[in-house]
């Protein structure tokens, strides 16, 4: 998959968790609703935020290296 589906995937989740505090505040849902639309976006949230920022960085040489890789 790609990384900006993780990264807009996040960005959903983390509306939908803060949107389901604002309808419940509102008295659009009740309590059962509220907490399971939370868990559910809280869970999607770490798992896409965790899969969108896990990218390998290559280490780079430091200066030693690179003189000595020249010869």
């Amino acid at each position: 998959m790609h990384s900006w589906l993780h990264g807009l995937g996040a960005a959903v989740s983390l509306a939908a968790c803060l949107a389901s505090g604002v309808l419940f505040f509102l008295g659009y849902v009740e309590a059962e609703t509220y907490r399971k639309a939370l868990a559910a976006a809280s869970l999607a949230w770490f798992i896409l935020a965790a899969t969108w920022s896990g990218k390998t960085v290559k280490p780079q040489r430091d200066e030693e290296e690179r003189t000595s890789a020249r010869g």
